[in-house]
């Protein structure tokens, strides 16, 4: 198994890195979308604005978003369980209840 977990905290190691990748080419990306939506405004200050709060969207997403909605969304389905979860007991008519003495 020594040989298993080698392959294991290597992976992981790789996929911790490949996530730091990802968070900078989001950063990357979201100054590109900013910078694409001020030219396709041809540099008018709506498109300007609105280009770089999707570039923003677009980074916080990617960097922070995607935990939060799973958090979020975590703690919608432990409340929509714990609000469905019933007890129910059924006592038995006393007429079937028997005694060993």
């Amino acid at each position: 198994m020594v040989a298993a977990e080698g392959v294991t905290d290597w992976l992981n190691g790789k996929i911790a890195d490949w996530t730091t990748v990802v968070k900078g080419g989001s950063v990357l990306g979201g100054i590109g979308i900013a910078f694409f939506a001020g030219l396709k405004g041809k540099g008018r200050l709506p498109a300007v604005i609105m280009g770089i709060i999707v570039g923003a969207l677009f980074i916080w997403g990617v960097i922070a978003g995607v935990d939060w909605f799973k958090v979020k969304i975590e703690g919608e389905t432990q409340v929509s369980a714990a609000s469905r979860i019933q007890q129910i007991e059924v006592a038995a008519p006393e007429s079937q209840i028997y005694l060993r003495q």
